[in-house]
């Protein structure tokens, strides 16, 4: 809406502008905010935009620092082939493959971060899920997409965009501390009801009754 209203200023003083989302149509039942893997999850098309070659770069660097834990990416695409493991990284960062939507919630309410390495998204329904399944996330603050949904150091943590180095300390935090994961992921739980079907039905009620 920001960005908009800039493209408008000067030009057009009587247009309102609104933002009102999608919705989730899924929420699970009580996701567990304790016994939590020492997992860091990706999900995505594996396409040069999600830039998931870069996420394994960089968590092969800090894993000497936290080498109890793992990531792990789920998905497929035309890119599979160029999602190149650094050398004896393959313990600790598995590629997993396509999974089906109740595969994907299940991998979500296991992990303890929601990680994201897109250099550009849309509206991103996969940080939704991972909300809804109580996963803090970590991702870059790309023009669009992530600044939307996450609420920093609430929720979790944005990254400027190119900071590889503020991206590694955050998450390196992350995984040093489970009490904050656990405070982040009931923060996310209720960020997360805000896209529902009946939050975003208010909206447009409200639109439409002014």
């Amino acid at each position: 809406v920001e960005e908009a209203e800039k493209m408008m200023a000067g030009k057009n003083r009587h247009t309102r502008l609104v933002y009102i989302p999608n919705f989730l149509e899924h929420y699970p039942q009580r996701p567990e905010l304790r016994q939590r893997e020492k997992t860091v999850l990706a999900a995505g098309r594996l396409t040069g935009v999600k830039r998931f070659d870069l996420l394994i770069k960089q968590f092969a660097r800090i894993h000497p620092q936290a080498p109890d834990w793992k990531l792990k990416i789920l998905g497929e695409g035309e890119d599979t082939d160029s999602q190149r493991f650094v050398p004896g990284a393959e313990d600790y960062i598995i590629l997993a493959g396509r999974k089906n939507g109740q595969e994907v919630e299940e991998e979500m309410c296991r992990a303890s971060v929601f990680a994201m390495s897109s250099s550009s998204e849309g509206f991103p329904f996969v940080l939704l899920e991972a909300q809804s399944c109580a996963l803090p996330i970590l991702a870059y603050d790309v023009r669009v997409g992530p600044g939307f949904i996450v609420h920093q150091g609430e929720d979790g943590y944005l990254a400027a965009e190119g900071d590889e180095a503020s991206y590694e300390k955050r998450l390196l935090e992350m995984m040093a501390k489970p009490e904050l994961l656990r405070e982040m992921g009931r923060r996310a739980l209720l960020h997360g009801r805000e896209f529902s079907r009946e939050k975003v039905a208010e909206k447009w009620f409200s639109v439409i009754e002014t």
